[in-house]
């Protein structure tokens, strides 16, 4: 019987991202980014100040009209004078992704505060707040198409689009979650309407974290991410890299079973951050199109998961995990 269950759940998580991978984009790297799928996953370091980040993704390299996405996120930590028991942080994100036929667009503006629960453990609740455009690529149907006439040209809109968030950060562990697309209006074009009469159901972004000491200069931090949809299959990704003295790190990363890769991040100067990742496709996917590449670059006082420890409320070795 339990041999059983197991190959059930085996065969969910095999083939979840056939009826998953259009509904949303997940970077290998969001760690490295923070508020990019939660606003909760920034803010968490005191002293960060402002922060910015970049990236782009391209999926299934070779084939035409593949995944494409973009990035550029913005977050700024309001240190308080006095109290560091209390403090803000306020984001931006904007978000383009271009599949097939179909292209994209998201725009956040994004808030949360975080708190000491206990002497060592940080509560965080945080809001992302916005909409979501989507439009039909008219460039790609032939102009003698009767299609061609009746496609709108602009954006339609998805409004309001609402992410709140939730996380626990302590002892070197910490969990977030986030529940995405809490939209009520419905999918249309013009005077037509796109799929169903009912709006895209919302689904759960759970991540969690564990950062282990290895020595004074060598860091391994872990990462699994589980995404699940009353309509689809779940997703995860796992990720385990390590950090050597605040300026490297490098791992490994696995979505589901059907993509492995490796993941490679640097800091060049004194506040630019790089990151490099490659994922290889496991499935039927590598005989035509194996590779998925995805570049990061941020301005950041320092690779999240590598900052000092944490002593009581000392705010010059404030970090992202809590010792």
């Amino acid at each position: 019987m339990k041999g059983l269950w197991f190959n059930i759940v085996f065969m969910a998580v095999l083939f979840s991202d056939i009826v998953f991978a259009q509904q949303a984009v997940f970077f290998s790297q969001y760690p490295m980014v923070g508020n990019l799928h939660s606003a909760t996953m920034s803010g968490n370091n005191i002293n960060n100040g402002p922060e910015a980040f970049a990236g782009r993704r391209l999926q299934s390299i070779g084939i035409p009209l593949a995944g494409e996405s973009n990035f550029v996120t913005f977050n700024y930590t309001n240190k308080p004078n006095r109290s560091y028991k209390v403090w803000h942080n306020y984001s931006f994100v904007i978000f383009n992704d271009k599949t097939g036929a179909f292209k994209k667009e998201k725009y956040y503006a994004g808030y949360n505060i975080h708190f000491f629960a206990k002497k060592r453990t940080i509560i965080a609740l945080g809001l992302l707040a916005g909409v979501q455009n989507i439009a039909f690529e008219r460039n790609i149907i032939d102009r003698g198409d009767p299609i061609y006439t009746r496609t709108a040209q602009s954006y339609f809109f998805i409004y309001p689009d609402i992410i709140p968030s939730f996380r626990i950060t302590r002892k070197g562990f910490f969990a977030d979650i986030a529940v995405h697309r809490l939209s009520i209006n419905k999918h249309k074009q013009g005077k037509s309407q796109i799929g169903s009469a009912k709006y895209q159901p919302p689904f759960l972004v759970t991540t969690v974290g564990k950062k282990f000491k290895l020595n004074d200069n060598w860091v391994c931090v872990s990462n699994l991410m589980i995404v699940l949809n009353s309509s689809a299959l779940p997703f995860a990704e796992m990720s385990l890299l390590t950090y050597y003295n605040k300026r490297f790190g490098a791992g490994i990363s696995l979505k589901n079973v059907y993509s492995a890769g490796a993941i490679f991040q640097v800091r060049a100067l004194k506040n630019l951050t790089m990151g490099l990742s490659y994922n290889y496709a496991l499935n039927k996917m590598r005989t035509y199109a194996p590779s998925t590449l995805e570049f990061v670059i941020g301005i950041s006082p320092y690779i999240k998961e590598h900052a000092k420890d944490l002593i009581k409320h000392d705010v010059n070795r404030c970090p992202s995990f809590v010792h």
